[in-house]
């Protein structure tokens, strides 16, 4: 059930509403920007180098 009603908020967050305190645990006060893969900016070249 707690999984869900954590979904349900990240679902109406996606739609817009400001929501801030969705895990079950606490926030990460570092984060930046919504939590999952974003788009990365034009010019953005990642390189892998060993």
């Amino acid at each position: 059930m707690a999984l869900q009603f954590a979904e349900s908020l990240r679902a109406q967050q996606r739609q817009g509403q400001a929501l801030s305190h969705i895990t079950m645990a606490c926030e990460n006060p570092n984060s930046v920007g919504h939590a999952g893969v974003a788009d990365v900016a034009p010019g953005y070249a990642w390189k892998k180098r060993r």
